[in-house]
C-alpha cells in the first residue's frame, strides 16, 4: 500500500521462534522493538493508536489497530489464525510513517 516493504529480508528466513530473534539479530537490530522503533519511529502511548497503526502487544508481538480492537496472527484459546487483542491490552503503539500515493498517483 505504501510502496515500502521493510520486512522484505525476513520473508522466508526463519521458521522458528530462535530463527526469528536469529532474524532480528541478522536483518534487524537485534530485538523486535529495536528494529520496529528503527523502521517506524519511537512509539507513541497506545491510547494513542489509530486504525491502521502498528501496536506492539508485547516485546514478542505485532498487530494492527483496528480501533476499539488489533488484530494479531497466532493461537489463543486453541484458536490458530486472526486473534483479536482489545487495542487498550497493547503496549505502544506506531505511526506508519511512509506516504501513501494520493489518489492521483499510481499505485
Amino acid at each position: 500500500m505504501t510502496g515500502v516493504d521493510p520486512g522484505a529480508d525476513f520473508r522466508g528466513a526463519y521458521d522458528t521462534r530462535q530463527g526469528s530473534a536469529e532474524a532480528l539479530r541478522t536483518f534487524g537490530e537485534g530485538t523486535l522493538l529495536k528494529t520496529t522503533t528503527a523502521w517506524l519511529g519511537n512509539s507513541k502511548h497506545v491510547s494513542q493508536a489509530k486504525r491502521g497503526d502498528v501496536v506492539m502487544k508485547d516485546r514478542h508481538t505485532l498487530g494492527i489497530c483496528v480501533g476499539l480492537h488489533s488484530l494479531f496472527v497466532g493461537e489463543e484459546h486453541g484458536h490458530h489464525g486472526t486473534v483479536y487483542v482489545p487495542t487498550a491490552d497493547c503496549t505502544r503503539a506506531f505511526t506508519i510513517p511512509f506516504d501513501a500515493p494520493s489518489d492521483g498517483e499510481d499505485r
